[in-house]
């Protein structure tokens, strides 16, 4: 075999085994369309597969894709931009590094201040500001994302059985949640953004310690890119 020919048979399998990773920051809008039902009586059937709901809700989460393909699900994040005369946007999750930036807007104060994003839909262990997940955002092909065991354990701040001021419920019950997103290219939103700034996907996800079953549910789930600034927490300059 001649050496152009496999030079171009190497490129076609780097190709068909690592999808376009597209770079960037993402808000992921979910609507939970389905749960899976778990009262008293319920067959093995609907306890194991999530059914259609009379009222979806939404859920929403922030990811950000280096790269090298590293994704990670964001607690929050702050727009800023570097003190120089380039005035680099950069993205934020370290608060101790707030001194080394500063703010986008600016207020009636004059004071340039961030803009602020967050997941209002998950939180997880106080000490981390992301969580890396298992796969990356692409466009091409069948991508999946899915998120480690996130732990909500008994005394975690958030926890949904503890109350502050009831002394019966000072901690709560340990709640673990794992995610997973399907990503299919040929189910991508048709709008001039096609491929890039907007991608459909499937959501599920499954719920253990808010039952004595686990809960699973499910629905479509809009990824939008909103940034395509693909490093967090960047040098002063921005770079």
């Amino acid at each position: 075999m001649k050496i152009k020919n496999i030079i171009a048979l190497l490129l076609l399998l780097t190709i068909a085994t690592y999808p376009q990773v597209i770079t960037g920051l993402w808000i992921g809008t979910v609507e939970v369309n389905k749960v899976n039902e778990v009262y008293s009586g319920a067959n093995n059937t609907q306890i194991n597969t999530p059914a259609p709901v009379k009222y979806p809700f939404n859920l929403q989460y922030l990811f950000h894709t280096d790269s090298s393909g590293v994704t990670k699900l964001l607690k929050e994040v702050y727009i800023m931009q570097s003190k120089d005369s380039n005035h680099t946007r950069v993205l934020v999750t370290d608060e101790t590094r707030f001194s080394d930036f500063e703010g986008i807007i600016r207020k009636g104060d004059n004071k340039l201040v961030p803009v602020r994003l967050t997941s209002p839909s998950i939180d997880f262990d106080t000490t981390k500001q992301n969580l890396i997940l298992n796969g990356a955002i692409s466009n091409e092909g069948m991508s999946v994302v899915s998120g480690v065991d996130i732990i909500h354990d008994k005394l975690h701040p958030t926890n949904p059985f503890r109350h502050q001021f009831h002394p019966n419920h000072k901690e709560g019950r340990t709640i673990t949640r794992s995610f997973s997103i399907e990503i299919n290219a040929s189910n991508i939103d048709n709008s001039p953004s096609v491929g890039q700034t907007r991608l459909r996907a499937t959501y599920r996800e499954t719920l253990i310690g808010l039952h004595r079953e686990a809960l699973k549910v499910s629905g479509p789930m809009t990824l939008t890119q909103i940034s395509t600034i693909g490093i967090l927490n960047p040098s002063a300059s921005g770079k």
